[in-house]
């Protein structure tokens, strides 16, 4: 079975018991590819197989164990994997690691680590009226413009068995164009803090600080950075302190914003 989507070609050997449970785990950008005779050899970026042991699925990379469970885990897994060779190469964008939502037809980008509450921001915004376009990456195009890569959201797991999964359109409105940016807001979390700005950033400051949450740069570090400054040129980026996701929704509409209602 061959994978395909943004630049990469990716082989996984093995049966399938549910293939739609394959299909569902594709990130956004990938699909399956019906023509396996069309694609070369050197065509081939990454390779993993599949395999079933009694009633746990193993997924391993190049003859080397991932992880083992239930077929719809180790597909999230393989998913999850396929986004970040995707982001590290960023050959057609580059991949930043944010949540994003939309409002009166621009971006809002909250760049984060891993765990950092990016979902739990992004939902809180989209219930209140905002548009949902990642909680994982969002994709900065040639002159800086945001596209949306949108997906099921995973809370405190990885697939349904071991984490709460949420369809965005289930909550509020799924962005599908690509969009100017207008604020990237660097947070840090602290339990029971008062949201506030802490400073701004602009210039070299601001693409220093996007950096860290860029890993296009591994794979495309010239064409990331130009990316990354354009965005940069085009938004107010503010570095802010943060508690909870709830709170920080409403001083981001009230404050940042200044509108009393997120809805566009």
């Amino acid at each position: 079975m061959l994978v395909a989507g943004h630049g990469l070609t990716v082989v996984l050997t093995g049966a399938l018991s549910e293939p739609s449970c394959a299909v569902r785990a594709l990130p956004p950008g990938f699909h399956f590819v019906t023509n396996s005779d069309a694609v070369r050899v050197s065509d081939i970026h990454h390779t993993y197989g599949l395999e079933q042991a009694d009633e746990r699925w193993l997924l391993s990379y190049r003859n080397q164990p991932v992880t083992a469970g239930t077929e719809g885990h180790v597909f999230a897994v393989f998913g999850g994997h396929l986004m970040w060779h995707a982001a590290s190469v960023g050959t057609d964008h580059a991949y930043l690691h944010a949540g994003a939502v939309s409002f009166s037809g621009k971006a809002h980008l909250f760049p984060g680590v891993s765990n950092a509450g990016k979902s739990t921001l992004v939902v809180a915004l989209v219930a209140r009226g905002f548009g949902y376009m990642s909680d994982e990456y969002a994709m900065i195009d040639d002159i800086g413009d945001v596209h949306p890569f949108p997906r099921r959201i995973r809370f405190d797991g990885v697939s349904d068995a071991d984490g709460v999964v949420v369809d965005a359109t289930s909550i509020g409105s799924v962005e599908a164009s690509p969009l100017v940016p207008a604020v990237v807001v660097l947070t840090s979390f602290e339990p029971k803090a008062q949201p506030e700005v802490v400073e701004e950033l602009s210039g070299g400051q601001a693409v220093a600080a996007l950096l860290e949450h860029c890993p296009s740069m591994i794979g495309s570090p010239a064409a990331s950075l130009r990316r990354l400054a354009r965005l940069a040129d085009q938004a107010r980026v503010i570095r802010c302190v943060r508690g909870e996701a709830e709170e920080f929704a409403d001083f981001f509409a009230s404050v940042i914003l200044g509108t009393s209602s997120p809805h566009p």
